[in-house]
This record gives C-alpha cells, structure tokens and sequence, in this order.
C-alpha cells in the first residue's frame, strides 16, 4: 500500500512540476470537491455500508479495545510536523466517543483488541511562480484498522490486516506550508471521524457499557445514584466538551458523556457550547462555563 501512495504522490509531484500554477489550482480544485462529496456527516461511512450489504456483518463487530499508532513519512527531507499533536488529537476523539484506547502491552492481554493506524505520507514540491519557489506539499492520509486474521487454507497461519475500511481509496491533497497541519489535522478527524460512527454502529451493546450506561437507562435520562442529588444550589460541574462524529455537542459529567435533553441530578442538559453549558431546572436556565 505504501508503494502505491509514492507512486501517487510523485505522479501530483511530476504534475505540479509540468504545469505550474494553473495546475495547482486546478488540483486542489479538484481534491476539494472529491473530499467534500465523498465525507457523510452522520450514519456508517459508504465502504461500511458495501461491506454490510454483501457479508451482513462489519469487521468492527465486538471490537473490545483499540490500539493506536499515528507515523508520519517524509518523502523529501524532515518531517515539517510531529506525531505527538496528533496522536493526542486522535486518542482524545477515540475516549470522548467511549471508545477504549489501550497500550500495546495492554492490548495483547484483551481478547478482540487491533491497531488504528493513521499514517501520513507527505511529498515536499517546488513549484516556481514568477521566479520566486514556493514550496507546496502534496498529502496523502490513510486511517485503517488491523487485526489478527487466520487463514481459511491454514489456520495455522495468523497474521494482521487491514479490515478497515472495506476499501481504501487514497484522497491527496496539494497544500501549502501555512495550510499544512491544518489541513492534514481536518483530514486525520474525518477519517477518524468515520471509524468512529461505524464502530459506534457496530457495537452498540460494547459502546454503551464502556460509556456506563446501563440497558434501563432512557434517551433522555442518565442514571445517578441518590446520594449525587443536588438540591438547587448549583448545577452538575462539567468535565469537558467535546464533538461527536456527527458534528454534536456533548458533555463530560461524572465521567459520563450526556446529550443535549439529558437530565442529571434534576438539571436538564438544555444547549451545549464549545466552551459552555445551559442547564434548566424549574423553567430557570443555568450557564456552567468550561474552567
């Protein structure tokens, strides 16, 4: 897979190179608009949906934890930006979606664990536009997950895959060095982005025990234990906000994610903010900021 990525990438290097800054344009013209009509915003990404049409089943089906590892490859000098920040950004969608992120040490002791992989290739292009050279980057950005797989032939033999997504498609994109890490950040969290809704879809009994919900509990309301009933002094304290793949609000509270028409502890959960919260109790409304 990493052959075809090269190959790809120094096809748009030869390309830029050839053309110029029409061509340019013209690229990232046309990565635009394959990456805007080939993201859904909610339900299972398109390749899921193939995948359960023809086998019925999703390869993220009883997933039990999730191991991550973020690598970055420069193809034409050093790397213009770390794993770290993203590692961080992705390890933080996976726990705020409920989803479990173990160590490699941990994950060989948990039945059902694979890797999430996000891996980077970036190609560096000069391209000169009246005699001045400006460097731009051309990007490519794979998310995949792998685990263990027997062979039919041979169940002998075990080794890891990737089994998802169903297909890989390779999006690249052009971009300049100021647009870099923000642009490859927006790319890594739709992907992820992806995997989580599928994984979410795949394993709903999974996902509501690791984000304690218990099978009685309703859409609109959460289970606290008497003991954590306020009086009306203060509304619940928020841990974090955070964004579903679906581009909602939620908030941390207890260590329980909650919706917007949740209740806790008699407050109902009436908007949630990027940085706030508005509670209503009593047909009076409570602003909890984020510290």
């Amino acid at each position: 897979m990493k052959s075809k990525v090269t190959t790809l990438l120094v096809g748009v290097n030869h390309f830029l190179r050839s053309r110029g800054r029409a061509a340019t344009l013209s690229c990232c013209v046309v990565f635009t608009i394959v990456t805007m009509f080939s993201w859904k915003v909610s339900g299972v990404s398109s390749f899921e949906e193939t995948q359960l049409e023809q086998f019925g089943v999703s390869t993220l089906s009883g997933v039990q934890a999730v191991t991550l590892a973020v690598a970055i490859v420069s193809l034409d000098g050093p790397k213009p930006l770390s794993e770290e920040p993203l590692q961080t950004q992705v390890e933080l969608a996976l726990r705020m979606a409920g989803i479990r992120v173990v160590d490699k040490a941990t994950a060989e002791k948990t039945p059902n664990a694979g890797l999430l992989c996000v891996d980077i290739v970036i190609n560096k292009i000069d391209v000169h536009i009246q005699d001045q050279s400006r460097p731009l980057y051309a990007v490519v950005v794979q998310v995949t997950y792998r685990q263990g797989v027997r062979l039919f032939r041979n169940e002998k033999i075990l080794t890891h895959i990737a089994t998802w997504p169903w297909m890989l498609v390779p999006e690249p994109m052009v971009l300049g060095s100021d647009k870099l890490e923000e642009g490859i950040r927006s790319r890594v969290g739709k992907y992820v982005a992806n995997f989580i809704n599928d994984y979410i879809a795949a394993n709903p009994h999974i996902h509501a025990q690791q984000m304690g919900l218990s099978k009685s509990v309703g859409p609109n309301s959460i289970e606290t234990p008497a003991k954590d009933s306020v009086t009306g002094s203060t509304p619940p304290a928020i841990e974090g906000i955070g964004m579903s793949a679906n581009n909602r609000f939620y908030v941390l509270i207890n260590g329980r994610l909650v919706d917007e028409g949740n209740v806790v502890n008699g407050y109902r959960v009436h908007k949630i903010h990027a940085d706030r919260v508005e509670f209503e109790k009593d047909g009076k409304v409570f602003i909890q900021n984020m510290n």
